[in-house]
């Protein structure tokens, strides 16, 4: 080929965040046609996980779920042999999403309970309260109300500090 993953990973990127998600999904889907099958190098296992979140932040409502579920089952396991825990945040809340949607809110409420747990090891305030913000929904469904409260109030925090981020406008 003559332009390579890395390269058409960013042009989905630019795509997708600038408001293109149809191009970014072929170049998402193209990406994944020029990976290994399975990728044995850590550099391919994250275009891999990092493809397959983007693919699937624009696609979850039309790709059947049974695929949506092979790529994030694959790229979970990538993210856990490479030790990207911030991957394996966001794809464990991109997999509790698809639980949801298909009305599996008890497994998308553990799945988000694990992305969750991932955050305390870190220190990465920002995306605890993404995942905070993003859990809740879950966690409400499931009826843990007050526990859905305490993830959305540990998120807000100081309302002077309240983010503009999709996640907090969203919730």
């Amino acid at each position: 080929t003559l332009v390579g993953p890395e390269a058409l990973l960013a042009a989905a990127r630019f795509l997708r965040e600038n408001g293109q998600p149809d191009k970014a999904d072929t170049l998402f889907k193209e990406v994944l046609d020029l990976l290994p099958d399975p990728c044995a190098q850590d550099t391919e296992k994250l275009i891999f996980v990092e493809t397959v979140h983007g693919l699937l932040s624009t696609q979850y409502k039309s790709m059947p779920l049974p695929e949506q579920r092979e790529l994030l089952d694959q790229a979970r396991r990538y993210a856990i042999e490479i030790n990207a825990t911030e991957w394996q945040v966001r794809l464990s809340i991109s997999f509790a999403r698809m639980c949801s949607y298909a009305g599996d809110h008890q497994q998308a409420a553990s799945v988000s309970d694990e992305a969750w747990y991932l955050t305390e090891k870190g220190d990465q305030a920002s995306l605890r309260r993404w995942v905070a913000l993003s859990t809740a929904e879950f966690l409400a469904w499931e009826g843990r109300l007050e526990e859905a409260l305490n993830r959305y109030e540990d998120a807000i925090g100081n309302l002077e500090e309240f983010s503009s981020d999709s996640a907090t406008l969203r919730a």
